[in-house]
């Protein structure tokens, strides 16, 4: 009898849990699709050089002196026009006048030099890597070039720690010539040393990280010898931006050392982000004091607390860490807006340029919960939210967000962005070569 009992008191419990976590489910689907409705802002365009369906973000970014625009994915036709007119709107509207890529810091400024000369599609592929080297970007590059004659051009840098693409080759060069103004050995040896590393980042990537692992020692602390030397010597500079960057250069290339030994991949990641993080800083601070920057990176970089989504294996490295973007929100609390970019459905490319699917979000999934709202491109504001009094059920319940569209992740979607862009189905960029 008492088995029959616990049986079904067993059941009736089961029963009862699935219950309230299915109302649980509804409740929170409903109280989303009714905030939604009542807070998202329309875009009515991804191209228009019209601008009056942006003019809401005048309000919300008005004491902002940086706004980080993601991506949710590095093969994305529609988050690239959609981040490309979303730096017009800043630079014509808003009086940003510095644009901060995921790139190589020392490509993309030497890149910038020759913006209002170089043909565009030149300047866009000896600056930014090679996943956005497409029609879409290139659009951007194309208005740097005819604004760059007027009185309030659009400068561009990058910030990555990553030295990827051609014209990494002259940086020997460049540091060397940097160098020989304070001292003539010392230029020699950084000349050298720059070389050597080109020649062993030019190997198959075992070899270069075991090359990289023997001679740690040695390219830390040349480098960073050489930024001390550029810094306490500024004041003898002439061309002072070009020894501001010769200094981070080096800095970065330390940093970029320590990352490619390091030791766990947790470390390997986050030596990556906070050099990123070190390179903006230098950019807002020393490069570009006083100007407002736009910064122009993946989802997971800009993210204010990385670190709290639950880690998987489908997601590299498969282990919690700390991104960019908080290193960021700590440094410029109150003077920063982050705007992630999400996908209901449509197709993509990987960063080898192949295309996948991006099936139709599930629903409790963070895209569906957009699906019930006329429009294709949506904005949605957390930040006003966060302001109020209070923990709301916002930022305490996690909802499944895709990364790059296809993998799951559990987050607190409300503190890891100030708002986000929903664009309802994206499709492959087209590519310049």
């Amino acid at each position: 009898m008492r088995s029959v009992l616990f049986k079904v008191s067993f059941l009736t419990f089961v029963v009862a849990f699935f219950s309230i976590n299915l109302f649980s489910q509804a409740s929170q689907n409903d109280k989303w699709t009714k905030f939604l409705k009542q807070n998202s802002k329309e875009i009515k365009s991804l191209e228009s050089e019209n601008f009056d369906d942006l003019k809401f973000l005048k309000k919300l970014l008005k004491e902002k002196r940086i706004v980080q625009l993601g991506e949710g994915g590095h093969g994305m036709k529609e988050y690239f026009q959609a981040k490309t007119r979303l730096v017009k709107f800043l630079h014509q509207e808003m009086d940003f006048e510095v644009i901060a890529f995921e790139s190589s810091l020392y490509q993309c400024y030497q890149s910038d030099k020759f913006a209002g000369d170089l043909n565009p599609m030149k300047s866009l592929i000896d600056c930014m890597f090679g996943v956005w080297h497409t029609k879409e970007v290139l659009n951007l590059f194309e208005y740097i070039k005819k604004n760059r004659q007027t009185d309030k051009p659009l400068k561009y840098i990058g910030f990555d720690i990553q030295p990827i693409g051609r014209n990494k080759k002259h940086r020997p060069k460049f540091l060397k010539e940097a160098v020989a103004k304070i001292d003539k050995k010392s230029a020699q040896e950084i000349f050298e040393l720059d070389e050597f590393f080109l020649k062993e980042y030019a190997k198959k990537s075992n070899e270069r990280r075991k090359s990289f692992r023997e001679n740690r020692s040695k390219f830390i602390e040349s480098y960073e010898k050489t930024a001390k030397l550029i810094k306490e010597n500024l004041a003898k500079y002439k061309h002072k931006k070009d020894a501001l960057v010769a200094m981070q250069t080096a800095n970065f290339l330390a940093q970029y050392i320590k990352q490619q030994t390091a030791l766990d991949l947790k470390a390997y990641v986050e030596l990556r982000d906070e050099g990123m993080a070190q390179n903006i800083e230098f950019i807002a601070e020393n490069l570009y004091p006083n100007k407002k920057i736009i910064i122009w990176g993946h989802n997971a970089h800009i993210r204010y607390k990385n670190e709290d989504i639950p880690p998987t294996k489908e997601i590299f490295p498969g282990v919690a860490t700390r991104m960019m973007g908080s290193w960021l929100m700590k440094k410029y609390v109150g003077k920063i807006y982050t705007i992630g970019f999400y996908t209901n459905s449509g197709s993509a490319t990987n960063n080898r340029r192949k295309v996948y699917q991006i099936t139709d979000a599930k629903g409790g999934m963070f895209e569906s919960k957009f699906k019930q709202l006329s429009g294709n491109y949506l904005f949605v504001d957390f930040l006003n939210q966060r302001k109020k009094r209070g923990k709301t059920w916002m930022f305490t319940i996690p909802v499944t967000a895709r990364y790059n569209g296809i993998f799951p992740q559990e987050m607190v979607i409300t503190n890891q962005y100030d708002g986000v862009i929903f664009i309802k189905e994206v499709s492959p960029p087209e590519y310049l070569y």
